[in-house]
């Protein structure tokens, strides 16, 4: 097969324009740009407006200038969070009295901090839709989705601050603004304070008061043995030792999703705003195609298996504007991939570099093109011309396992035949042990009318009887005296089954065999389709690689998956790169590790992690090298064959005891019913 004549597969899912419109990406970019701006500032503000931020704690010992911006990027994330719910809850009780279909440019605008967490929960899809269904169904209901153009087009909005000052009069909206330059500027004092906490004590009468950020970390993730009580700050009253989440719904009357920590991923160094940002400053303008083909073939690549894709930037850039739309991203996963699917990105580093040069793989082999390179005509002919080869090895695998099959045919044909008698056989045996079952049972039932014939009169050994009882004893002494009945006709009966069983063991021991050779040729069959197949199989992990080896001369530019293109991807590293949190004792346990699970109202418990990812740790195990392969391969196919002999063993030793089972209780039977007729005959006899 000519590589000319190999092509791609055509993409056949459908354009929408929550991920194509160039005008929805294009705001996009400018919301990332405004993030981003956000949270430098918070990195490194002004010097007069650093007194803005809440102090650090008097426990946490700053070495450096960046832990003290780590700080302050903690402190308006974690507000930002508790500040999301209260969002939330303004939102539903605008569509409860404005109803569900009202116009979304109407709807209440989120301030710029909450937005951020906003825009972070929405790229985890699966966790967003669990939430917002489970606290706040009216705004699923209502199709809730990133009010992308009207953010971009706004500072602030008095509106919006209106229906949040209704809600909250004593929190503020808006902890940062724009100034007309596009910097932000922070214009609350304290503002990331945590606010409306309400108290339940008599003394406090329900008011409610403001927590200051230098003691919510420690109470946030719980630096004590148990989760850490929370003093209020009017009373002292210090709250019962619980879950941070389940007590947040309780004193604030929300829940917090524990979603401070994803900005941090999105927005880090390097990461993937970063890329995309100097992308867009670095070209100017996005490409004339949008990239919408790259993400449909993604999309179609999902369609097509369960393996998890690791998408390069502007896939991904895609991807997150579709999400941005979560109930029309739900649908169309439904209605065109055939399922949802969610956005992971914390895939750790050893899982997701296989990832990466896994769908590097099923890129190139499905659309005949570099997955990082895709412009490269020279990439994209050899490509083709590796896969023509592939395809001549399964063809010639092909070949030579129907010639090995026409080899070790007749052993399958020796098989059905010997299973064909096998079930005459069977079915001799079961009209043998019939028919002797059912003399037994005449037999039986003659000595048993005898039985029940009682003298007229009893005297000693002598028994008389009427003319009527003695013309039937006779009767039935006559029949059981007929050829039909008699001892000798019996036994010939039980040897007639006895030679069934034999005739039946016998090929029943005949089929254990012939299933023994066909398993084994089958077995052989296995070991060879792998010995073929693994050639083609590293051939085919190996079509999009185009490594240069020492000494040959270069022929193509190397694959750089990380080269800040728009097809590449952020590197691993970068991806999952998550501050600790701060404000709380460095020995703590729990310092290093994140709240992931919390409690809801029906009892249950959540994950706001890459459930997935532990489920395919435990199958996937630790990559094999290459020499390992065909050990591997060995000692699956033995462990194979040991299990599907002993289960024909096995079979064959059930129904051979099934067998003699029924033997067994015809013999219990036919001794039972000659005794008895050995008792009758004596007696009619006297």
């Amino acid at each position: 097969m000519e590589s000319s004549e190999i092509t791609g597969l055509p993409v056949t899912l459908p354009v929408s324009p929550e991920f194509s419109s160039r005008e929805r990406i294009t705001y996009h970019i400018k919301l990332m740009q405004k993030f981003k701006c956000i949270l430098e500032d918070a990195e490194n503000p002004s010097s007069g407006s650093k007194h803005r931020f809440p102090p650090v704690p008097a426990r946490v010992v700053l070495s450096q200038e960046e832990e003290e911006a780590k700080w302050r990027v903690q402190c308006l994330l974690m507000s930002a969070e508790v500040r999301y719910s209260m969002y939330l809850q303004v939102l539903e009780k605008w569509i409860s009295s404005h109803g569900l279909q009202s116009p979304k440019d109407q709807w209440p605008l989120p301030p710029w901090d909450v937005a951020i967490i906003f825009y972070a929960h929405l790229l985890s899809p699966f966790n967003f839709q669990r939430d917002i269904e489970s606290n706040f169904p009216s705004l699923w209901k209502a199709e809730i989705e990133f009010p992308l153009a009207r953010m971009c087009h706004t500072n602030t909005d008095e509106a919006s601050k209106r229906a949040w000052m209704a809600e909250y009069p004593d929190v503020p909206y808006q902890i940062v603004e724009f100034a007309l330059a596009g910097d932000p500027i922070y214009i609350t004092e304290n503002g990331m304070d945590i606010h409306n906490y309400k108290c339940d004590s008599a003394d406090c009468m329900g008011k409610r008061h403001i927590i200051p950020m230098t003691g919510w970390p420690g109470y946030r993730v719980g630096w004590t043995l148990g989760w850490a009580e929370l003093a209020c700050p009017r009373c002292r009253k210090r709250t019962s030792s619980d879950s941070v989440l389940k007590l947040c719904r309780r004193v604030f009357g929300f829940p917090i999703f524990n979603l401070w920590d994803s900005p941090q991923r999105q927005f880090s160094k390097n990461g993937f705003v970063d890329r995309i940002l100097a992308l867009t400053q670095d070209h100017g303008r996005l490409p004339d195609d949008l990239f919408v083909p790259r993400y449909l073939k993604f999309l179609q690549l999902m369609k097509q298996g369960e393996s998890t894709l690791v998408p390069t930037l502007n896939i991904d850039l895609l991807w997150h504007t579709h999400q941005l739309s979560p109930i029309a991203y739900k649908k169309y996963c439904e209605t065109h991939v055939g399922r949802q699917i969610n956005h992971v990105d914390t895939i750790r580093a050893a899982k997701r570099s296989t990832r990466e040069e896994n769908t590097a793989a099923l890129w190139a082999e499905r659309y005949c093109e570099s997955y990082f390179d895709p412009e490269n005509t020279a990439k994209t002919a050899e490509i083709k011309r590796r896969k023509a080869t592939i395809q001549r090895g399964l063809e010639d695998i092909g070949r030579k396992l129907a010639a090995y099959d026409d080899e070790t045919k007749h052993l399958k044909t020796a098989l059905e035949e010997v299973r064909d008698r096998l079930k005459t056989k069977k079915a001799a045996l079961s009209q043998a042990k019939e028919a002797h079952k059912e003399v037994n049972a005449a037999v039986a039932e003659i000595y048993t009318a005898i039985k029940s014939i009682k003298p007229t009169i009893r005297f000693l050994t002598l028994r008389y009887y009427r003319r009527s009882k003695r013309r039937r004893l006779q009767q039935l002494q006559d029949k059981l005296n007929s050829p039909a009945y008699t001892s000798t006709y019996i036994a010939a009966k039980r040897r007639e089954e006895g030679r069934a069983y034999d005739a039946y063991q016998s090929t029943l021991q005949e089929e254990s065999r012939k299933m023994r050779a066909y398993k084994e040729s089958q077995t052989e069959r296995k070991r060879l389709e792998q010995r073929l197949r693994l050639e083609v199989t590293k051939a085919t992990a190996a079509i999009w690689r185009f490594d240069n080896v020492d000494g040959e001369e270069q022929k193509y530019q190397e694959e750089d998956m990380y080269d800040g293109s728009w097809c590449s991807i952020v590197p691993s590293e970068v991806q999952v790169c998550v501050h600790p949190i701060m404000g709380i004792p460095k020995n703590n346990p729990r310092r290093d590790r994140l709240v992931a699970v919390a409690p809801w109202e029906d009892g249950g418990q959540k994950e706001h992690t890459d459930m997935e990812d532990l489920v395919e740790d435990v199958a996937e195990g630790d990559a094999m090298e290459e020499g390992a392969v065909e050990e591997a391969v060995e000692e699956e196919v033995v462990v194979v064959e040991a299990a599907e002999e002993e289960a024909v063993e096995e079979e064959a030793v059930v129904e051979e005891a099934v067998v003699e089972e029924d033997v067994v209780a015809d013999n219990e039977c036919r001794t039972h019913a000659l005794e008895l007729g050995d008792a009758q005959v004596t007696h009619i006899q006297r």
